[in-house]
């Protein structure tokens, strides 16, 4: 992925992010750092297509991205990315197992559950894979989301904050499956994140202040 001059705006308002010149290799692991209001979840939300820049390019795959209309950054999101969120955004009234297949049957795609149940017992789920959110733990959530977001082969990574919402112990292990699961897959992926244990565990670190690379 390749960010050029990108700026984004709310409005009329100062520009909250940029300019940005960012060039992400595929299959490189990147940690996006800064004090809160740098910008970082506003530029993954780029990155994902979730905001159009309000200036500058955003390319994906070598083709332009950041310029397509909503539909189709909406469709290119949910057939080649797996998103990761802080509080893991699970869909309440389906099970872990439904959740991870959720992308799946949205995509039309085969589910095959010997491998999602695979899938599952390596991020060490399948005991808790017919329970509802509410009846897991925390650290449980955020290895179903890790299971959703890669069930799909997804090509880029990307997640905002995946260990904020844990405790020291669950935030390693769950950081640990993270990178175990896009290493294998070969897939880009990008972190924001505010703990630098958790940067120093990826190969670049890339500094934000008032929405500029600054490092």
């Amino acid at each position: 992925m390749a960010l050029r001059r990108v700026q984004f705006a709310f409005g009329a308002a100062r520009p909250v992010l940029g300019p940005v010149d960012l060039s992400i290799p595929a299959g490189s692991r990147l940690a996006l750092v800064g004090p809160s209001g740098s910008g970082k979840s506003t530029l993954l939300q780029v990155l994902a297509g979730i905001q159009q820049p309000t200036a500058g390019s955003v390319e994906f795959a070598g083709a332009p991205f950041g310029s397509l209309d909503q539909d189709a950054r909406a469709r290119i999101r949910l057939a080649r990315f797996g998103l990761v969120f802080q509080f893991a955004e699970l869909v309440p009234e389906l099970d872990l197992a439904e959740n991870v297949e959720l992308p799946l049957r949205i995509l039309g795609r085969r589910v095959e559950r010997a491998r999602i149940a695979e899938l599952l017992d390596r991020l060490g789920i399948a005991r808790v894979a017919k329970r509802v959110p509410s009846q897991v733990s925390g650290g449980e959530r955020q290895r179903a989301a890790i299971a959703r977001a890669m069930v799909h082969d997804p090509a880029v990574v990307l997640a905002d904050e995946p260990t904020g919402a844990l405790d020291g112990e669950n935030g390693r292990a769950v950081l640990a499956l993270l990178l175990e699961c896009s290493n294998e897959a070969g897939a880009t992926l990008v972190v924001v994140t505010h703990d630098q244990s958790v940067a120093d565990r990826l190969d670049r670190v890339v500094e934000l202040r008032d929405g500029r690379v600054v490092a």
